[in-house]
């Protein structure tokens, strides 16, 4: 059994998409929870870090620009050799893409800082959400104009996703302490948690995308 369970968490990525790929049918109705699994999954993740020990560095405001510089280089450079605009907007999306919200628990069970990885993950998926509307509509003539619905619009989104789990585990660890008199600590088998959430979000999501690319095939057919 301990070798199986080694054999999953190696290969937990490819092994949950061909689940959720094959199984798409019977995993669909999983669907609206999978909001659910995104926030328990960061809230476990958040009960690991102190807030207090989240440092913005020096290599997140660094790592930040090159994206941005990534993202409006390729725009720039792919629409002027080609004079394809969707395929340099498809690119440029490639490269503004805030940070997965599944890299702290990545980082973690491959033994980097959950710390630096949740910092980031924030500050991104924050600079992002002012980012994209700012530049957006300056490349896509459809794309809303006004700066402020689309900023709202997108923060509506992340914000309970990220800032729910985050505030969320910050009030258990304050709330522990004044009751306990200790720091709170998730236990060994509780800090596995985030990991198979993560795997179980996986599962669903590559279901529902599934799906969808199947009725799309048949629609176009």
């Amino acid at each position: 059994m301990g070798k199986l369970k080694q054999y999953f968490d190696s290969n937990a990525l490819w092994l949950s998409m061909l689940i959720g790929a094959f199984g798409y049918r019977w995993l669909l109705p999983l669907s609206p929870i999978l909001p659910w699994l995104i926030f328990f999954m960061l809230f476990f993740t958040f009960c690991k870090v102190n807030p207090l020990d989240l440092r913005l560095h020096k290599w997140h405001w660094v790592v930040l620009a090159a994206q941005i510089i990534l993202s409006v280089g390729s725009y720039v450079g792919v629409y002027m050799l080609t004079g394809n605009r969707v395929l340099a907007q498809g690119l440029m999306l490639c490269f503004i893409m805030p940070t997965a919200t599944a890299a702290p628990i990545i980082a973690g069970k491959m033994g980097g800082s959950i710390q630096n990885l949740t910092t980031f993950t924030l500050l991104s998926n924050f600079a992002i959400s002012i980012i994209v509307p700012a530049f957006f509509p300056l490349v896509n003539p459809l794309a809303e104009k006004a700066f402020w619905p689309a900023f709202l619009l997108i923060l509506r989104h992340i914000a309970p996703l990220l800032l729910g789990p985050f505030f969320a585990a910050w009030l258990l660890r304050v709330g522990y302490k004044r009751r306990m008199k200790k720091e709170f600590v998730l236990s060994t088998t509780m800090a596995q948690i985030p990991f198979y959430l993560w795997v179980g979000s996986i599962i669903v999501l590559t279901a529902v995308v599934t799906e969808t690319t199947i009725s799309n095939f048949k629609f176009q057919i």
